[in-house]
Parts: structure tokens; sequence; C-alpha cells
């Protein structure tokens, strides 16, 4: 007999609370995705170092299609127990920041996973089969952050948070990593992130329930090993085969590798003088500024390693054993 009637679809699977048994600990990975320029690079290897000082062995990878602000960019931290270092196909916990890729990225996932995104995105709608939490990112910074232009660098530091009470890592882990990340000159700006990373963890305590089955636990697999940037490997390499001239487009990630460079060398000696004066240190002063439309000058007979293209690119240092040169990105070096 037939019928025009139809069957009902089935019902999606519905999350369950994970029993002790199906705990999965230190082998997972975290996709946060967010929007470049964002000030998340910060909060992601502060997430990624504070693992790392839990003795997992932990590993990240930046994606970005382009280095443009405001384009969407990932951030991959992987956690194994066993050392991989490889970025695994599958994500298992999404922090979703970006309001253009924040639907493709929680359909993407695979059932089960966990996900937190910023409460107006209201992603929990989309689907039935994963871990949703929810938190108003802009109104738990605002306290902490009075200052609006500063707000978006640091409300990335509220996922962090989140992230280290649901997943177990160590606040204490948390607050070195962040003024390591700083330094000691920044102390004021990793006062005022490590404010964003408390209030992430007194509202994930007031606020969320653990429902996914991952864990960070403390291990002691990182022993003598250290977490670093390729921007700041690459620099090493370039120290150790003996550089003496750095040149680049100044723009992310080549600036980066020079910014890298710069501070393994630390402090560098004074520029020298020549017989027609001073050599200027800074753009837009001194002998060179009266050649506004200039191309290629030799500054000074001494100094032969600093040249200069056009006004107000000139090298920010002078010094023999490391020329740097910054040229007029409209120019060719």
């Amino acid at each position: 007999m037939h019928s025009s009637q139809q069957m009902p679809p089935a019902p999606a699977e519905q999350p369950q609370k994970i029993s002790p048994r199906e705990r999965i600990v230190n082998d997972f990975s975290i996709q946060v995705a967010t929007v470049n320029g964002s000030g998340s690079q910060t909060a992601n290897l502060v997430l990624m170092r504070s693992i790392f000082q839990m003795g997992v062995p932990v590993s990240g990878k930046n994606l970005f299609p382009s280095n443009i602000q405001g384009l969407p960019t990932w951030f991959t931290i992987r956690a194994s127990r066993d050392g991989y270092i490889a970025r695994k196909k599958e994500i298992d916990f999404l922090v979703a920041m970006n309001p253009e890729s924040a639907h493709e990225d929680v359909m993407s996932l695979p059932p089960g996973a966990a996900v937190l995104y910023d409460e107006p995105l209201k992603l929990s709608s989309l689907r039935s089969d994963l871990h949703f939490y929810s938190a108003p990112f802009d109104k738990l910074v605002a306290p902490v952050c009075p200052e609006a232009k500063l707000r978006k660098l640091v409300r990335n530091m509220i996922y962090v948070g989140i992230l280290a009470e649901l997943l177990g890592i160590d606040p204490e882990q948390i607050r070195k990593a962040l003024y390591k990340q700083f330094g000691e000159r920044k102390k004021k700006a990793a006062d005022l992130n490590w404010g964003a990373v408390q209030a992430g963890l007194d509202y994930a305590r007031a606020n969320l329930a653990k429902q996914d089955p991952y864990f960070i636990e403390p291990l002691d697999r990182t022993a003598g090993k250290l977490v670093i940037e390729g921007n700041t490997a690459a620099a090493l390499g370039c120290m150790f085969a003996g550089v003496t001239v750095c040149t680049w487009y100044p723009i992310t990630p080549s600036s980066s590798l020079a910014e890298a460079l710069i501070t393994l060398y630390g402090t560098l000696p004074a520029r020298p003088r020549n017989r027609q004066g001073d050599l200027r240190d800074r753009p837009g002063r001194g002998r060179a500024g009266q050649h506004r439309h200039g191309h290629w000058r030799r500054l000074g007979g001494r100094s032969r390693d600093d040249l200069h293209v056009g006004a107000g690119h000139l090298a920010d240092v002078g010094v023999r054993r490391v020329g740097l040169l910054r040229g007029d990105p409209c120019r060719d070096h």
C-alpha cells in the first residue's frame, strides 16, 4: 500500500556527558579562528606555551590566506602526549571568533567536537552533535580594558582564560607564559592582558559546565626542550651562518624575521662617524633629508653598509656586522 506521507527525519546525534573512562587527555587539537590583525597571535602563543610548560609536547601552526589586515586567520595548536608535531586532519576544539568564517568552520567539524564562540554569533543552532560554549567577549573585556581602542587586542585573552578552565590548564602556567611573551619592558601591557585572562577564568567557572572529553594534564615530556617560533629559528640560522646584511620588504612575515634577528643581536653598536658629519639615526633628519626624491645614495665615506632609497627609508642602525637596509616598497632595492 502506497502512502504519500513522508517519514520524519531521524533525530541528530546528541552530545552526551563524558565519563572518566572516555576522557581524551593530552591528545587533541585546538583551532582558533580569528581576524588577521586582531592581536590573536599573542593569545595563541601564550596558550601554546602554557601547555608546553605543563610538560605536554605541543606544536602550533598559523594559517591565513593573506597577510592583509581583516582577513581570516586560523591558528592550530596540537597537544600530543606522544610528541607528534604535524597538524591533525580533524579539529577537536574550535574557538570561533571570526563572523566571516564561523559558519563554515563549525560545519567542517567532526561530530563530538567542542566549540567556544562569541555569543552574538549564535552558532549553537547550526548543529546538535557538537559541544557548544558561548561567552559575551565584548561585555567581559569592557571592565578590564577601559580604553576602547585596545579592547579588540585584549579580548582574545578572554578565550585563553576560558580554555584554561575548560581544559584544565594551570592558570599559573598561563600567567608565566603571558609575562614571558611580553617581557619585562611591557609589564603594563602584560598586566592588562592578565586581567582579561582572569575575566575569562571567572566567567567559565560561573557559567560553563564541562561537556566535552578534552583535558590537559601535567606530564614530564618537555624537559630540556624549548618552544621557538619559525622566525626566531630562521634568525638563529642566519646568525650561525654569519649573516652580514639583512634586507626586507616592510610587511609581515618578512619584517617579523628581521625583528627576530635584531632581537637576537641585542643592543647594536652606535653608528660610525665620517668626515662629513654624523649619519642620521632616524628618517627625515640629516644630509640625506635634503634629497627627498633621490635614488641610491651612499651615506658617507666610511659607512659602506647603509644605503638609502627615497626619503624616509634609511637604515635603522649602522653597523659593520649587520647592515640593515630598509627600502621604499615602491622601488626596487
